[in-house]
């Protein structure tokens, strides 16, 4: 329970100023019945609220949205870069404020990140030792992936306006540039960690002698 604390207080309000892999939307639906949730299923349903509440995603619709994004590729992108540009009135403030913003956001948005993925792996290691079953687990996980890329296009997009909005004053851009590379190499990590997950998941081939399929 420690990660999910620390996720808890990383994950609080903001104060005013790829490649995932296919799961069924009726999985996803079966999943949501579950009795009780696990520390990581915890942790990844925080960052995804952070990441709703902070507008880097607009709403996904539930489960069924998330199921559509997922099986056939529905983003609403669009609507969460527009919704972030209004809620921190990025095109309200001088450049270097609104670009502060965006860098500050990219930073919590990595490091939240970089938390789930760490209890993840530690998810797999004690399933791997205890014949844990991994589906929920590997498919909330899923969805923070999804959240971190959707979270990514926000920023990158906020990031132009900004630019734009300096015109021809230079804008140093460098700190937004180290930020959004290890959001990257974070999400790099994530994306190895589903694989992960899906093997501890995926059942042992049968290598009984003898056998065929």
């Amino acid at each position: 329970m420690r990660r999910v604390g620390l996720l808890f207080i990383l994950l609080l309000p903001l104060a005013a100023c790829g490649t995932v892999s296919m799961v069924s939307g009726q999985a996803l639906v079966e999943t949501s019945f579950a009795a009780e949730k696990s520390s990581l299923e915890k942790v990844c349903d925080s960052y995804n609220q952070k990441a709703r509440d902070a507008h880097w995603v607009a709403p996904s619709g539930g489960l069924f949205g998330l199921a559509r994004t997922l099986v056939d590729g529905d983003r609403t992108d669009e609507d969460g870069q527009d919704a972030y540009l209004e809620a921190h009135t990025i095109q309200q403030v001088t450049p270097e404020r609104a670009l502060s913003q965006i860098v500050d956001d990219v930073t919590q948005a990595r490091a939240g990140l970089e938390i789930v993925t760490d209890e993840a792996r530690m998810t797999v290691w004690t399933a791997t030792l205890n014949g844990f079953d991994l589906r929920s687990e590997m498919m909330s996980f899923e969805t923070v992936l999804v959240t971190a890329q959707r979270s990514r296009r926000t920023f990158v997009s906020a990031s132009q306006v900004v630019r734009d909005a300096a015109g021809q004053a230079a804008l140093d851009m460098s700190a937004f540039e180290t930020a959004l590379g290890e959001l990257d190499r974070a999400i790099d990590g994530a994306r190895e960690t589903v694989d992960l997950l899906a093997a501890a998941y995926a059942p042992e081939p049968d290598t009984t002698p003898g056998l065929t399929s």
